[in-house]
């Protein structure tokens, strides 16, 4: 199995002058955010891993979002992903915030229920993005409505917009990769085949399918090894791999899994910005008080990130992690799990 993007490991590797400075003790800013434009969402999927915080009606403001797209670009930060608990469209500021990170040189990414993704907003910011991940549950409209808790008119839509999305990139050329998310649920399994097939067909380059991500918090639970009872499904999907287009099934996502470190080594690497403006520690704590860093309408970004009480925090979080209030497989497992092991060195380090 093809694992061109490396969704089953990590890319720290590829910033070692970050790495340098996390070993040596020195301040930096992190390589990545996570930004919660709005918390508000047009869906109600079944899974979803925010559902628990009641999708409350937020929008970062338009000026504080911009400003952060400057700061963060003027500092360092690499890279930003537009996702967390609601859909970034709903956020009118969301496609300006993504033309002036670019702009400003930062990688952009986002993620998106595509309902909103129409032709007009796929020209505007498709340029501007280095890759953009659509979730979608099932190919059928019954089972697609129904996981999505969405309208049949806005089934059509997706797949409409889906189509000219791969459209608009092939017209002009442009270097954005296009995928699809598929969490696998109990309900799904006879989805998979005709829907990874669809995507190939719609040209898109790559889907990936995996077990959804549980909170002790989230109501929708899964007791079962989906990876293991859709394993034919999952093996069939595999074989509709090539011709660029690649097929990811997370098997290493498996359940019964545990956390093989100590500590939560990784939160200054990656930061989650919510649509409450407060920036947190990790996306399983968003709008807890005690692990927010701070809240950018009362600070810019750079002065939150370099304050004594952000390092603290970072500092009590991640040598007194909770892991039992954690997803298993959250954002920070993979790096976690090379920083552990990374910082216990071992004699004769020179003999390699």
């Amino acid at each position: 199995m093809a694992d061109t993007y490396r969704m089953l490991s990590h890319k720290l590797l590829w910033h070692p002058d970050v790495l340098a400075k996390w070993r040596r003790g020195e301040p930096f800013f992190p390589v990545h955010l996570d930004i919660g434009a709005t918390s508000r969402c047009n869906y109600r999927c079944v899974h979803c891993f925010y559902d628990y915080l009641g999708h409350r009606r937020r929008d970062l403001d338009r000026e504080v979002l911009l400003r952060l797209m400057r700061d963060i670009a003027e500092h360092g930060v690499r890279s930003i992903f537009f996702a967390s608990q609601g859909e970034p469209l709903l956020n009118p500021a969301t496609p300006e915030a993504i033309v002036t990170a670019d702009r400003h040189g930062v990688d952009v990414a986002m993620s998106s229920n595509g309902s909103l993704f129409t032709p007009e907003v796929a020209r505007e910011i498709l340029p501007h993005l280095q890759w953009v991940r659509i979730s979608v549950l099932a190919r059928s409209e019954e089972a697609y409505c129904a996981l999505h808790g969405a309208s049949s008119r806005a089934w059509r839509a997706v797949f409409d917009n889906l189509a000219a999305m791969s459209e608009t990139v092939r017209r002009q050329g442009l270097g954005t990769v296009l995928g699809v998310q598929t969490c696998l649920l109990q309900e799904n399994g006879d989805e998979i085949v005709p829907l990874v097939r669809h995507i190939k067909e719609l040209g898109f380059h790559y889907i990936t399918l995996r077990p959804i991500s549980q909170l002790p918090t989230n109501g929708y639970r899964l007791e079962d090894d989906l990876l293991r009872r859709f394993q034919e499904q999952l093996q069939e999907a595999e074989s509709l791999a090539g011709e660029g287009f690649d097929v990811v099934v997370r098997w290493n996502l498996h359940g019964g899994g545990k956390k093989e470190y100590d500590a939560c080594l990784g939160l200054p690497f990656i930061a989650f910005v919510n649509a409450d403006g407060g920036v947190y520690t990790c996306g399983c704590r968003l709008d807890e008080e005690p692990f927010c860093y701070g809240n950018l309408y009362d600070e810019p970004f750079p002065a939150l990130w370099m304050s004594e009480k952000r390092k603290q925090l970072t500092e009590r979080a991640a040598s007194q992690p909770d892991f039992a209030r954690c997803d298993l497989f959250c954002r920070h497992h993979a790096i976690n799990q090379f920083l552990w092991e990374y910082a216990q060195e071992p004699p004769h380090v020179n003999f390699i």
